[in-house]
């Protein structure tokens, strides 16, 4: 009877353990990248908006920051991937001067015709926002909007530029856009 107990007491105790270290394993770990995006059926998850590539700067507020994504060349199809996306970003951590700016791609993957995962988070400094391919000119982004503003603007103002306009062909300068006025809440 005691060798019962002992022995049931050592695979508890060794259970514990096992357990105890993959539970912090899991928590000590980045996220891992989702399979897919999809909105909630209830309400209570994310919601989609379709989003057009060309002209288009999504700006992304959460309580990190501030962040500003435009939209490159796609990414050529081929066997493997589909849909996919190139992207510019630049992002303003609440409470900080200085900004950190990028570049980063989304995709789909495939594999012998079937979805098989990708590259579906647009990575914007600590923004993150779902994405899926809608063709060559557009595509899904997803997010929640109890933790996430998003808004458009246009992308000529994704940085300083310089046009001519109007008749005589004047020099206009246009300033970047000021992420620091999206951090102010109406």
């Amino acid at each position: 009877m005691n060798r019962k107990l002992l022995l049931i007491g050592l695979l508890v105790s060794t259970f514990g353990v096992v357990f105890g270290t993959m539970r912090q394993a899991c928590l000590s770990a980045e996220p891992e990248e989702p399979r897919s995006y999809g909105t909630s059926r209830d309400n209570t998850g994310l919601i989609s908006a379709p989003v057009t590539y060309k002209d288009t700067m999504l700006v992304a507020v959460t309580s990190d920051g501030v962040a500003v994504i435009v939209f490159a060349e796609p990414i050529e199809d081929d066997e493997h991937t589909k849909g996919g996306i190139k992207y510019r970003f630049r992002f303003l951590q609440k409470g900080s001067e200085k900004e950190i700016v990028g570049e980063g791609s989304v995709f789909e993957k495939y594999k012998e015709g079937n979805y098989d995962g990708g590259q579906l988070t647009i990575k914007a400094g600590a923004i993150r926002i779902g994405w899926s391919a809608g063709g060559d000119v557009r595509g899904w982004v997803y997010y929640k909007p109890e933790s996430m503003r998003l808004q458009i603007a246009s992308a000529d103002r994704f940085e300083d530029r310089v046009a001519l306009e109007g008749v005589h062909r004047d020099v206009v300068h246009y300033e970047k856009l000021d992420l620091k006025r999206f951090l102010k809440q109406p």
